[in-house]
């Protein structure tokens, strides 16, 4: 589906060309700066791959429609090359920037669904007076938050701590998954504190 809207895009893009060298327009290389749109549009909304397709066929559009003799393709002369490595590196750079647009955004869509959610357990717990309502409540948010299962232990529940969570309560430092410490462990402990 990019391809085809790239290849439509790099065709209107030539007829407006066309129709402005056929109206007389005093200058057909200043042209070329039309065939920039399809290249950025390839970037910024089908990425790199898209992109560097775009560069190709604006080049051979622009052969084609706009430099004599028209309707002839010539690629081998030394400013097709120039305007290929240009118009490369501008795929290059529009659609790292986009991507990179297109990656904080979700960062910040998931950071604001966190921040949600830790003001709706607050909101949870105002009206909670005993311990195991308050875990029951905070494990349920953490679970949804977090989209795995989460369990909070007490400190005095000494039976439910096996030697990660040991580790991890008596050092407070995280142990398991993705940690330095029981690397081995299929879950990660971060130890919790109220002062």
């Amino acid at each position: 589906m990019s391809l085809l809207l790239t290849l439509a895009i790099v065709i209107i893009t030539s007829l407006v060309a066309w129709l402005l060298v056929s109206a007389g327009f005093p200058s057909p290389e200043t042209l070329s700066l039309l065939f920039v749109i399809p290249v950025l549009a390839a970037a910024i909304f089908h990425g790199l791959r898209s992109s560097l397709i775009a560069v190709l066929l604006s080049v051979l559009a622009y052969n084609f429609v706009l430099l004599s003799p028209v309707w002839h393709i010539g690629l081998l002369e030394p400013e097709n090359f120039a305007k290929m490595i240009t118009l490369g590196f501008v795929a290059l750079v529009a659609s790292g920037l986009s991507s990179r647009i297109r990656k904080m955004a979700a960062e910040a869509t998931q950071r604001e669904r966190v921040l949600s959610g830790v003001y709706a357990l607050s909101q949870d717990m105002l009206g909670i007076a005993n311990v195991a309502d308050m875990r029951r409540a905070a494990e349920a948010k953490l679970t949804d938050l977090l989209g795995g299962e989460a369990v909070i232990i007490l400190k005095t529940e000494k039976e439910r701590l096996n030697q990660p969570k040991k580790f991890c309560i008596e050092n407070n430092t995280p142990t398991g998954s993705g940690t330095k410490h029981f690397t081995d462990e299929p879950c990660l402990y971060l130890p919790l504190s109220i002062k």
